[in-house]
């Protein structure tokens, strides 16, 4: 990752990436090697309460036939996000770079909900750039 943004960054550059850092110790890491090379501009947190997770995960177990999508593993994926993950979001809500989107809702309404998002922050992005 950081060399395909090294070698991409110029003024115009923007980046979304999905699913990074999910600890202090991949957020500790993206400010060492990164540095200076990108602002984070935001990030979105899809908020959607465990229960709602839950339900889906088991559809997804049903659906898709995933041996790793069983209850024992959830809550214990439902466990590491609360300890690592979550002390992560705070960080960037401390920051005023969270944008929280409620995801409990239809896959559609979340999308465009997460279409809107982005785009305003890009052009916001651009927007500064240009200025």
């Amino acid at each position: 990752m950081e060399q395909r943004i090294k070698d991409s960054v110029d003024s115009d550059s923007m980046f979304l990436i999905d699913g990074f850092p999910r600890s202090h110790e991949n957020l500790r890491g993206w400010g060492s090697v990164i540095g200076d090379w990108a602002d984070v501009v935001g990030v979105i947190f899809l908020d959607c309460p465990e229960d709602e997770m839950e339900k889906r995960i088991l559809k997804r177990a049903e659906t898709e036939g995933r041996n790793d999508d069983n209850l024992h593993t959830i809550k214990k994926r439902f466990h590491t996000y609360v300890a690592d993950t979550m002390p992560v979001i705070e960080h960037y809500r401390n920051e005023n770079k969270l944008f929280t989107i409620p995801a409990d809702g239809d896959r559609d309404s979340v999308a465009s909900a997460i279409e809107s998002l982005v785009t305003r922050l890009f052009n916001d992005a651009a927007h500064k750039t240009n200025a």
